[in-house]
């Protein structure tokens, strides 16, 4: 069995070996992926799995540790478990690297930072943005 993780049109497919097997009932196309994954996908191919999770209170994809100023995966993962002010540096650098995603938070504009950060498939993240920033505003 194969599996496919990473960014669409850069995928790495993973061959599973039949121990593995329960994992495409736990990895839909569209889903996020779960700490099983992690855990066995880390066995089989630490870098991909490394690259398919979200790291950091920004939930950055691992495929984007280039975009975030590093130029290893290590150091990425290293800093994304190290403290939030790291975090926080890894993903400024990533927005930098998105002016569309960048225009779109100088702009306040909420709808355009979510598709832009999480793509179309965002859900109600635009909503939830929004309300808490106005929560915040109102509050300060």
């Amino acid at each position: 069995m194969a599996l496919s993780v990473g960014v669409p049109g850069r995928e790495k497919s993973l061959r599973i070996p039949r121990s593995y097997t329960h994992l495409s009932s736990i990895f839909p196309a569209n889903s996020e992926l779960l700490s099983v994954f992690s855990n066995s996908g880390y066995t089989l191919d630490a870098e991909a799995a490394i690259k398919a999770c979200s790291w950091g209170m920004f939930q950055i994809m691992g495929f984007n540790y280039e975009s975030c100023g590093y130029k290893d995966l290590g150091t990425f993962l290293k800093d994304m478990n190290a403290n939030a002010g790291k975090q926080l540096n890894a993903f400024l650098h990533l927005s930098k690297k998105n002016s569309s995603l960048l225009s779109a938070m100088v702009n306040k504009d909420f709808y355009n930072m979510a598709f832009n950060y999480n793509g179309s498939d965002f859900g109600d993240y635009d909503v939830k943005m929004r309300r808490t920033y106005e929560s915040l505003e109102k509050n300060r």
